[in-house]
């Protein structure tokens, strides 16, 4: 007897505001209610930590192509610049949950959180925030794997961690960012553009790739 095939799952996208994944036409309809959501959030928090409206990242066209994956990685990772830090023990939460944890939280993080994840179901729900490391966990060598980080490379700009594939989204749309703060600020402070570390592989050498990544710092 054949079997029933199991039914496919739809193409998602991940909104770049709040990290949440929605499919490809409510997408469109989610965003501006999910920007001005964020607009009323921001507007609620001290001075000290209201963020820049978050831009959409720009996906390239032409000869570097980008598939669905990647784009929902930049997505992602600008979702995450949106997190706001708690007070009292230093994790990052969205301003709709800081709230509701700074009136249980005593501080006293141990101040360990856990590598960022990459895209994908397996990735935990943005809208929880890091979790710090609990009290009491075993020790590595009492533990019968250790989830390995994925890779990750250091914008050169403003010192981010992104995705291999999503940095060279980001670098150019934070060089622009970059040039339209400097030239606001007086002349006597201004800089000199930042220059991206030059960069040299050898094959199967990750000392060297975490050589350059300590550069961008």
């Amino acid at each position: 007897m054949s079997q029933t095939p199991l039914p496919r799952r739809l193409p998602f996208k991940v909104c770049y505001i709040c990290g949440r994944e929605f499919g490809s036409h409510s997408i469109a309809i989610h965003e501006p209610k999910c920007l001005q959501r964020w607009h009323i959030e921001n507007n609620q928090l001290p001075k000290h930590l209201r963020r820049p409206e978050p831009r959409k990242p720009e996906v390239l066209t032409g000869t570097g192509s980008y598939t669905l994956a990647d784009e929902n990685e930049a997505a992602y990772y600008s979702a995450q610049a949106q997190l706001v830090p708690c007070r009292n023990c230093g994790r990052t939460f969205f301003p709709d949950r800081l709230p509701v944890h700074e009136r249980c939280c005593k501080g006293g993080s141990s101040g360990v959180r856990p590598p960022r994840s990459g895209t994908g179901s397996a990735r935990a729900d943005p809208s929880q925030g890091h979790q710090g490391t609990s009290r009491g966990a075993p020790a590595l060598s009492d533990q019968a794997k250790v989830v390995r980080r994925p890779p990750t490379v250091i914008c050169y700009i403003c010192g981010r961690e992104y995705g291999t594939k999503s940095i060279s989204i980001h670098e150019p749309q934070c060089l622009k960012k970059w040039h339209q703060e400097n030239d606001n600020l007086p002349k006597h402070l201004r800089r000199p553009e930042p220059q991206k570390p030059e960069v040299r592989t050898v094959q199967g050498d990750i000392n060297n790739w975490e050589e350059n990544s300590a550069q961008a710092l």
